[in-house]
Parts: structure tokens; sequence; C-alpha cells
């Protein structure tokens, strides 16, 4: 859509998704890392941020190979993922209390500020727009595979939620880390069986550490083409590097950058998910909004479909909105530093076209 309007708005919208993305595959790495650490103890004495790197530099050397290796890869950590959702389900049928739903359990004020986390939870179903080149029938399955996994990743995260919600209450607030709330979920379902809770508490974190990695392995496998995609437009400083892939026809430049940047970002945020999850909520938003306007205009032009535009464009406000509210809540230097990298990609974009038009 941004393309259709002009190529700088084209630009952007990769660039800021491009950017914005792979604060996602840096969460879940080091979500991963915490939580074997927390299994784990003799993990527990190495830095966390080494061993965040480590994992990246494995990742990187993995995504070098082709398609089937990564699909085979994202297979395992499917499975492994469903252990924990599983487990809250199975959980739910013997220990659910309606009596956790009522109005005073529901805090109104945090609302604004946590829509940043919503929109984190909800994203990763567009990764297929940036891997349609690689689908089958691309026009017809790709929108297919968008609303599916929309839909599937739509309806288990509610069911999820409501699930634990419906069998902790209230004391899910008083946990002072998202690291607490299995082992309390487990407690709860088997008091006084302190072995068998180690057990089950390995089992689940171990699953919910496998879904982190496996999502931060996708994030990396996709978005890697978006770079791609802005090197063969030559919008990018040496162009022909990024679009040089090794055998397995992986252009290697462009998943060493992308990894690169995850590293920069795992140690800026010294540990603290919460800036990546905002700079990740922007990235996305960011790109959607883009992508909203540019068919607002196509719409105005073509004089179809306006009132999906308009609808779209009110929820780009209201999620916007909830942007600003968490900075507020969080602090704003995660949102200025993205904005940063973004104005740096805007500065690139131009300086190209200056030195393509002196060449002409």
């Amino acid at each position: 859509f941004g393309a259709a309007l002009h190529p700088i708005v084209g630009f952007a919208n990769s660039w800021t998704y491009f950017v914005g993305k792979l604060s996602t595959a840096a969460i879940g790495i080091h979500v991963f890392v915490t939580l074997m650490q927390a299994i784990n103890p003799a993990l527990a004495g190495y830095n966390a941020l080494m061993l965040d790197t480590l994992i990246v530099c494995t990742f990187v050397a993995l995504n070098l190979f082709n398609l089937k290796t990564g699909r085979n890869i994202n297979y395992i950590f499917i499975v492994l993922k469903l252990i924990p959702i599983l487990f809250v389900f199975f959980t739910a049928l013997f220990l659910f209390d309606r009596s956790h739903f009522t109005v005073e359990s529901f805090t109104w004020s945090g609302l604004p500020a946590s829509m940043t986390f919503v929109i984190f939870a909800f994203a990763g179903f567009e990764a297929s727009c940036s891997l349609s080149k690689l689908i089958i029938d691309p026009e017809k399955n790709g929108p297919r595979a968008i609303l599916i996994s929309y839909i599937i990743t739509l309806t288990i995260l509610m069911c999820y939620q409501i699930g634990f919600f419906g069998i902790l209450g209230s004391a899910l607030g008083s946990l002072s880390s998202y690291r607490e709330a299995f082992p309390v979920l487990i407690q709860k379902f088997m008091p006084g069986h302190e072995g068998m809770q180690w057990f089950l508490r390995a089992i689940t974190l171990s699953g919910i550490a496998a879904s982190s990695l496996g999502s931060s392995y996708g994030v990396i496998y996709s978005n890697f083409w978006n770079l791609h995609a802005l090197a063969q437009q030559n919008f990018l400083i040496a162009s022909p590097v990024f679009l040089r892939k090794n055998r397995f026809g992986t252009p290697m430049a462009c998943v060493i950058a992308a990894g690169i940047i995850i590293v920069c970002y795992q140690w800026f945020s010294w540990g603290n998910i919460v800036p990546l999850q905002q700079i990740s909520a922007a990235g996305n938003l960011t790109a959607y909004t883009i992508s909203v306007f540019s068919f607002l205009v196509l719409c105005l032009r073509n004089k179809r479909h306006k009132h999906l535009a308009f609808f779209a464009s009110l929820s780009c406000f209201i999620l916007y909105s909830s942007i600003i509210a968490t900075g507020f809540s969080c602090g704003f230097m995660p949102l200025f530093i993205f904005f940063g990298i973004i104005a740096a990609g805007l500065a690139m974009f131009m300086g190209k076209k200056v030195v393509s038009t002196q060449t002409r």
C-alpha cells in the first residue's frame, strides 16, 4: 500500500516494521534465557546477556540455511509451546472459579497503559506477508494464511487468559514477575506434592521458554526478507551486498544485520523487556498505520471500501493513544530511540535518492 503512494512511504513502512519487529526476537530470546536459569540453577551463574548473544549467533547461523530447515525447527517449537497452553486448559477444568469475574476484580484504570502489551501479544500473524514470495499461490494463500492464523491466535489467547484468571483470579496482580505465574498455578493444582510440583514447573516453564525461543526464530527467519526487499529497490547503503545470496538461497548480509540489531536491543535494555515491548508495539503499529493511511488514500481515490478504511484509521488513532499512555507509565526513552532509528533510515533513503539523481 505504501509504495502505491510514493517510494518513501513504502520504504518507511518496510523499514519501520523490520526494525521494530526485531525487538520481539530480542524479548523472546531473553525470556528463554531467564526461564531456563530459573529451572536450572547451574545456568544462573552465567551472564544472561552473554547467553542472549550466544543464542542470537546460533540463530543467525541456522537462518543461513534454507526454508526446509527453518520449517522443521518451527514444528518442534510448536509442539513444545502447546505444553503450557494445554496444561492451563486442563487445570481450568478442575479449578475454574466464575466468582473471580466481578466488577471489583477489574482494574479499569490500568487498561490504557496495558494496551501496548496487548498489541505485542497479538502481533505475529502478519509474518506471512514477509514470506509471501515463498508461499505457493501467494495471492490466494497469503491472505488466507493471515486470516486463519489471526483467528487461531486470537481464540487461543483469549481462552488461555480467561482460563488463567479463572483459576488464580486477582492473585495474578500480586505477582512480581511473569515467571511466578505457573509456579503459583501448579502449587494450587497440586498442594503438598513438592516433587510433582517441581516436575510440572520444569515442564511448563520449559514449554514457555521453547515458545519464546520459537517465536524469536520465526521473527528472524521471516523478517530479514523485508531488508532484502528494500535492497532490491536499491534503498539501502551497499544494496548489492544485501542482495547477495549463499548456496541455500539466503541473503547473508540481511541475516547478519538482523542479528546485530537484536544484540544491540538486548544490551540496550539490559535485561528489561518492557522497553523492548514498547519498541515492538510501536514498530508494528507504525507500520500498520502507514499501511492503513495509504489504504485510505487509495480508497478515496477509487471511491471503494471507504467505510472499512475509516474504521481502520480510527483503530490506529485509539491504539496510538495507548502507546502514548504507556509512555507516561513506563517512560518515553524507548520510543525516542525507536523513532530515531526510523529517522536514520529515512535519511539513508533520501541520501540514496540524491546520489542516484546526481549519478543520472
